[in-house]
């Protein structure tokens, strides 16, 4: 099933459609992002979220190697 979502951020207003699963995968992220009032603290919110997933990434590869060697 898909949902609609309105969102404003930075003044500007946007609707998307999202699978429902991953809307409420993403539904925190996104009321932060309506919260960002300038570029600069959008910048750090991709760059955390880009963190988070290089972190996660990392852990995964570490993982899969020492399944490889075992």
């Amino acid at each position: 099933m898909k949902k609609t979502v309105s969102l404003v951020i930075m003044g500007e207003p946007f609707e998307i459609t999202l699978e429902e699963e991953f809307f409420e995968f993403v539904k925190e992220d996104l009321a932060k992002l309506q919260n960002i009032k300038a570029p600069k603290e959008l910048l750090y919110f991709f760059l955390n979220q880009k963190k988070s997933h290089f972190k996660i990434e990392k852990r995964i590869a570490e993982i899969i190697k020492k399944l490889d060697s075992i």
